[in-house]
């Protein structure tokens, strides 16, 4: 069930997200979604949480060109990249962060600011077919291999 969802979810955002340039194969599924817990395991993304993250200071930079570069798209209805979202199934928060489609090398690289002066790195490698980028393979979660395609599932889950 939970792979249902998060399918569900990874459609919705690459619909959101997704834009497809004439001659490009369209994205299918490059989204990373992430728990953010502290050292009890309560949600940081949860407002009931004591020092939880506030989703209006969360951003997200995308690395271009050797700058870090806001995400801002003032058009779609997830405007800083990313969207946070409640399983009432399995009683978790998490949040779901496009990664970087602005450079054409993969892997990419992405920026999280919390939003309280903590900033996360995200290194994502991607399959591409037809100029688009298809699939994350493998992602690492500040210089650590968090997720591979082999042998991993989502969501990754860190803890702050």
């Amino acid at each position: 069930m939970k792979y249902i969802i998060f399918s569900g979810v990874s459609f919705f955002l690459l619909s959101l997200f997704g834009c497809k340039k004439q001659g490009m194969a369209e994205a299918i599924d490059i989204t990373v979604p992430i728990r953010v817990e502290n050292a009890l395991g309560q949600s940081l993304l949860d407002p009931e949480t004591p020092g939880h993250f506030m989703l209006e200071n969360i951003r997200k930079y995308d690395l271009v060109n050797g700058e870090p570069k806001l995400y801002y798209k003032s058009n779609l209805d997830f405007p800083y990249g990313y969207k946070i979202s409640n399983s009432k199934e399995y009683n978790y928060s998490f949040i779901t962060i496009v990664p970087n489609i602005e450079s054409e090398e993969s892997p990419t690289t992405t920026y999280i600011d919390w939003g309280n002066g903590d900033r996360d790195t995200i290194v994502c490698a991607m399959t591409k077919n037809d100029g688009a980028y298809q699939h994350t393979t493998d992602v690492w979660y500040n210089g650590a291999k968090v997720f591979s395609n082999s042998t991993g599932s989502y969501p990754i889950t860190i803890v702050k």
